[in-house]
């Protein structure tokens, strides 16, 4: 999944819920994944990008719009099958160091595994690893973190999983191109030994790249996000399913998403899509769609 932003309308109506309060029609029990939910729970991990900050502490640490998110979201998360967020993003540090780490341990005490715990200071990541019939698979998530900082990391992590997949908060806000850096820092980690490169950051979908067989998958928009419901290109999200096996991927399928006006996605796919690709992409290199 792409950026989880539990915070504006969504935390609004989310905090309503949690008190007893009238609320819209479409804030039922399972919102913010009410039209979506069936999908995610058949996942054997199921990652997004949490941006928003789960913590009453700190005071505004950015220039930008500050996300603050309801106490009880990583509840939420769990419920709703969301088993590893990443907090390798900008909105993470929207309140401040003591926020930053509030959240952690919040997320720590619900079981609740995240990606980033050091992206904050931009410091050296280690992998968080699930094993999923015996597969040992391990997840990164980078944010302003240096490209030969990132390659370090990624080839320390390599020695101990199967598969190892990268998360990359990256890109210019609101457009779908890929930018240089992009291109550079997703083809060193697929030179470094990673499996796939995920993307997230610029509100809007950007295209995929295979390289040397591996796929590197620039931005998958917005997931859960009020405030971004102003054009059809921010409202449009994307949702990855990737298969693994000790060879690499071997299928992978995608799915659009569309906002409605509380932030809640619906499907705007019942079969996969073949979606956008760079125009230096080698062809795809998975066995089926």
């Amino acid at each position: 999944m792409g950026d989880l932003a539990f915070s504006l309308h969504v935390a609004h109506y989310l905090e309503l819920r949690e008190r007893g309060e009238k609320v819209p029609r479409a804030v039922d029990g399972q919102y913010p994944f009410t039209h979506v939910g069936a999908r995610l729970h058949q996942a054997d991990v199921l990652l997004g990008n949490l941006e928003c900050v789960v913590s009453p502490r700190g005071v505004v640490s950015t220039d930008h719009n500050p996300f603050r998110a309801p106490l009880f979201t990583p509840r939420i998360l769990k419920e709703n099958g969301v088993d590893l967020v990443s907090l390798a993003n900008n909105h993470s540090a929207d309140f401040g160091q003591a926020a930053f780490a509030d959240m952690t341990e919040r997320l720590r005490a619900e079981g609740v595994p995240f990606l980033g715990a050091n992206s904050y200071t931009h410091g050296p990541e280690s992998p968080h690893v699930v094993t999923v019939n015996g597969l040992r698979i391990g997840y990164l998530g980078f944010y302003l973190r240096s490209l030969e900082g990132a390659v370090s990391d990624a080839k320390r992590a390599r020695a101990g999983v199967d598969i190892l997949v990268v998360f990359n908060h990256w890109g210019r806000d609101d457009t779908k191109d890929v930018l240089p850096l992009q291109r550079r820092l997703g083809r060193a980690l697929v030179d470094a030994g990673v499996d796939l490169v995920v993307g997230t950051h610029t509100h809007v979908l950007q295209p995929e790249e295979w390289y040397k067989g591996k796929l590197i998958f620039y931005g998958l928009g917005n997931f859960v996000f009020s405030g971004q419901n102003f054009d059809d290109a921010h409202r449009t999200g994307g949702y990855l399913e990737a298969t693994v096996t000790a060879k690499g991927l071997v299928e992978r399928h995608f799915y659009r998403t569309q906002l409605d006006n509380t932030g809640a996605p619906h499907w705007l796919d019942n079969e996969p899509v073949e979606p956008a690709r760079t125009a230096e992409s080698e062809p795809p290199a998975v066995q089926r769609f």
